[in-house]
């Protein structure tokens, strides 16, 4: 259509049936006008043809209605009160149940972070800040000595077909030197000063998939534009899937919230090698390792051969033992308070911005990959039970995380005198968590109370 022509738009006639004289024929007509000004007629190839349908209503069945919405969690007391109570910074109520203040690695002056990169956890945003506040400078070559190491190679004729485990443990390489995206196992330097980060459950199985869903369905040129080694990775990756038959998020319908429907409701073929499942990333990326016949962070070996060397479920125990075998663990749910910690730990000392009474508070920048954030408030009861039954060991791996970031953030305040804790957005952290067994309700649990 050249310029100024007239948008095309549907339309629909409805009869019923006492306006159709016969019942065995009917001719419908349809007007079609001049152009007031040029007073030419349609291009009448351009020009759609009627469709005609009968519905007969009396035979309709009317759907269900919609399930209402999940009702929201009801808060603790001791935070209802500590909403009405405290001022907007600083202040106020703390959960009684925060752990007491834990001992913390102090590396020698100068240390580098060694960093392990869990998939989806803010790695990115990390490296932004550091890039800006170098102080520890990050440190990558055990990633480069895991990559180049010969674990993958043992297990390319157990593992999958040849074409499948040979790309799966080329990425799984490259993603290792690049990004330091490896098996927990392969990366830590007994010694060293080494540090990750994990999130939230259902907030990274949501950013998980809401990346795989956009690499596969929506992506644009200004995305691509913004990122091209980003671009490239997936491009490599989607053709990893081709390999392997088996796919990211496992479904590529173009509705966003059809599709985690599926992809929730899919469980991986007990095939040779699953790409990126949506089981329990992060107790997959802490528990897996090539020397046992893993290929890496973003694959699964469930059968073949030798055996599964991993599992959409992963053991609890040995995750939670690499995890609390890092000298710092951050969150991404806490990104400041976590990065406050880094550098005391790493320098002896803390930021003026970390201080709750600071005028300027330190704010991390954020990275999204050109990817939107969802929020699992927003989703069915059932989609969300759906997400916890996906992520039941990771919840319980973020449960000791963040008990030990809150044990430590006290031993800093402890040692200098700072408010740490005080400025912590409690009602956003009780929403993101709240569904975690154990964590706000219970024995032991945060909410008991205030300090």
């Amino acid at each position: 259509a050249g310029e100024g022509a007239a948008r095309l738009v549907d339309g629909c006639t409805v009869l019923p049936d006492a306006a159709v004289a016969r019942e065995e024929h009917f001719t419908y007509c349809e007007r079609l006008y001049l152009n007031p000004l040029s007073a030419t007629g349609p291009a009448w190839d351009a020009v759609l043809p009627a469709r005609l349908y009968t519905l007969r209503l009396d035979e309709w069945q009317l759907a269900p209605p919609p399930p209402p919405p999940p009702r929201l969690p009801r808060l603790p007391r001791w935070l209802r009160l500590s909403r009405r109570s405290r001022p907007a910074v600083g202040g106020g109520e703390l959960p009684r149940g925060i752990p007491p203040p834990l001992p913390l690695a102090m590396p020698p002056p100068g240390s580098s972070l060694r960093f392990f990169h869990i998939i989806k956890t803010g790695g990115e945003s990390l490296e932004l800040h550091l890039a800006a506040h170098p102080h520890p400078p990050l440190d990558y070559s055990h990633c480069r000595r895991a990559a180049t190491g010969s674990g993958w190679r043992r297990n390319l004729s157990t593992s999958a077909g040849a074409a499948c485990a040979a790309a799966a443990a080329s990425v799984s390489g490259v993603l290792c030197a690049a990004n330091c995206e490896c098996c927990a196992s392969d990366v830590r330097v007994g010694g060293g000063f080494n540090g990750l980060l994990i999130r939230s459950p259902r907030a990274h199985l949501l950013s998980l998939f809401s990346h795989c869903h956009t690499a596969h369905t929506r992506n644009t040129w200004s995305r691509v534009a913004a990122d091209l080694p980003q671009y490239a990775a997936e491009v490599v990756l989607r053709a990893t899937e081709h390999a392997c038959g088996s796919y990211c998020g496992t479904s590529f319908d173009g509705n966003w919230s059809a599709a985690l429907a599926e992809a929730l409701a899919a469980r991986p073929r007990a095939e040779a090698l699953s790409v990126l499942p949506l089981h329990n990333t992060q107790a997959h990326a802490l528990s897996c390792s090539t020397a046992g016949g893993s290929l890496g962070q973003h694959f699964r070996v469930l059968g073949g051969a030798g055996g599964g060397a991993d599992a959409l479920e992963p053991p609890l125990e040995p995750a939670l033992s690499r995890l609390h075998a890092f000298e710092w663990v951050g969150l991404t749910d806490l990104l400041e308070p976590s990065v406050c910690l880094l550098h005391y730990q790493a320098n002896g000392s803390l930021p003026a911005s970390c201080d709750c009474r600071a005028a300027a508070p330190l704010a991390m920048p954020r990275f999204n990959h050109g990817v939107e954030r969802r929020d699992h408030e927003a989703l069915p009861a059932h989609l969300q039970a759906a997400l916890d039954e996906h992520t039941a060991v990771d919840a319980q791996l973020f449960a000791a995380g963040l008990r030990l970031l809150l044990g430590r953030l006290r031993r800093v305040e402890e040692a200098t005198g700072a408010s740490l804790l005080a400025c912590v957005d409690w009602t956003k952290l009780h929403r993101a968590t709240y569904y975690i067994p154990g964590l706000w309700e219970g024995p032991g649990a945060l909410s008991s109370g205030s300090v």
